[in-house]
């Protein structure tokens, strides 16, 4: 598996003669209108298995991704400040991404995103969840149309009293049965580019 990370947020996937392309689309409350255009993240901060993309949604919101296994975890690091923004009579948020599957099938599978060929499954998107800096928890759910996968969060769960900050949304991409080594290259005229060397089975 090779992936490449840009400075927009968006993770390129390679696996064999198949690609997967993630890009944070929108965040929005349903009481409001969407945030403005995304901008390109605020520059990036390394460790030798964590990027971070900061205010890559906008609105103080990162993108933390971190190499662990088989599997590329993205971390969605939400601040009180972005909660105290949202619209009073608002009661969700929700976070879209578009991505693009060349010659593969999308589908909604027991709560994760399965991206498959002919012969059977490539990718997957697993299932979400957040937690807060206490360790609590809330199980989430995708919604898939056309190309868009999204996930709402109650912002009740969200409000509630005692809810300590920043809050981790998780979506993470899992290729099965795979190790991985990760690599990085800095290019800072195209974006961060970041290769995990994966050695199968």
């Amino acid at each position: 598996l090779k992936t490449q990370a840009f400075d927009d947020g968006s993770l390129l996937y390679q696996s064999g003669p198949y690609s997967l392309t993630l890009r944070p689309l929108s965040v929005s409350g349903n009481a409001s209108s969407p945030e403005p255009s995304l901008r390109p993240s605020q520059i990036l901060k390394t460790s030798p298995r964590v990027l971070r993309h900061e205010d890559v949604f906008g609105s103080g919101v990162a993108a933390h991704y971190e190499v662990r296994g088989g599997e590329v975890k993205d971390s969605i690091v939400i601040p009180k400040s972005f909660v105290t923004r949202q619209h009073p009579v608002s009661t969700e948020v929700q976070f879209a991404w578009t991505f693009n599957a060349p010659n593969l099938t999308a589908r909604l599978v027991n709560g994760l995103v399965a991206f498959e060929d002919v012969d059977g499954l490539v990718f997957t998107i697993l299932p979400p969840s957040i937690k807060d800096a206490s360790g609590k928890r809330l199980d989430l759910a995708y919604e898939l149309f056309g190309q868009d996968v999204s996930v709402r969060i109650p912002l009740d769960w969200l409000r509630e009293p005692g809810r300590t900050f920043p809050c981790i949304l998780d979506p993470t991409v899992n290729t099965a049965g795979s190790t991985a080594n990760l690599y990085t290259n800095f290019n800072l005229s195209t974006g961060l580019q970041m290769w995990w060397k994966f050695t199968l089975p």
